[in-house]
């Protein structure tokens, strides 16, 4: 059995994600980090061949922990966000993370994480801003091995039928998934709580830069001012 950190990787001009190399030198910074983060568990990447350059696949496949799974196909019909979500489905998949490659791993969510794996919960997800008011977010989600959700992939394949908006992963997580997993799931939340779930604060506080988990880092490891400015506000 194997532990999980799932991603989606792609390129072009696809309109559910402005790609540029944030997201691709944010993969291998990513995987260097999980080593040492999430010690045990493999980065799976799910990434479209056709876009992504092969010298950041290359790059990837020199960590011990990666592994890489090409997908193929028009990236104006096929639905890439919801790649990350197949490993799910994998027989020999006990825990799945589902992260961006866009974020960075902090402290703070790592304490969450292993709070919520110490725990009966079978499934989890953070929150952990203002903007985070959807029930699961597409990249910060995780999942124990169980016998709820027989196929996400089947799930996907009839209730997502286009790629469309930007946010059809998280609609097809809010509308479909939530619902099955409300009565079994530990969320780390810092300002969302919905009826009837188990809900606890993130480990730690927040560091002195107002980092915060799910945050999107740009290429010279640096975060929005704008986000974390808006987060300073709430917390004061």
């Amino acid at each position: 059995m194997v532990k999980v950190i799932s991603f989606s990787l792609w390129g072009g001009n696809c309109p559910s994600q402005c790609c540029s190399d944030d997201f691709y030198i944010g993969s291998i910074k990513n995987a260097k980090l999980a080593l040492d983060m999430y010690p045990g568990f493999e980065c799976w990447f799910y990434i479209h061949k056709e876009t992504v350059p092969n010298e950041i696949i290359d790059k990837l496949n020199n960590f011990s922990n990666t592994k890489i799974i090409y997908k193929t196909g028009d990236l104006n019909k096929i639905k890439p966000m919801t790649w990350r979500f197949e490993s799910i489905d994998h027989p020999d998949v006990e825990i799945n993370l589902s992260r961006d490659t866009d974020t960075r791993f902090l402290l703070r969510e790592k304490l969450a994480v292993e709070e919520w794996i110490k725990s009966d919960k079978l499934f989890h997800i953070m929150r952990d801003h203002p903007h985070h008011e959807f029930p699961i977010l597409g990249g910060m989600f995780g999942i124990k091995k169980n016998n709820l959700i027989p196929s996400w992939k089947k799930l996907i394949n009839t209730t997502i039928h286009q790629n469309g908006p930007r946010d059809y992963d998280q609609t097809f997580l809010k509308n479909i998934i939530y619902p099955i997993i409300l009565k079994d799931v530990f969320v780390h939340s810092s300002f969302y709580k919905y009826k009837g779930e188990y809900v606890k604060p993130f480990p730690i506080p927040y560091c002195d830069n107002y980092y915060f988990v799910g945050g999107y880092v740009y290429l010279d490891d640096s975060v929005s001012t704008e986000h974390t400015n808006i987060l300073k506000q709430y917390i004061k």
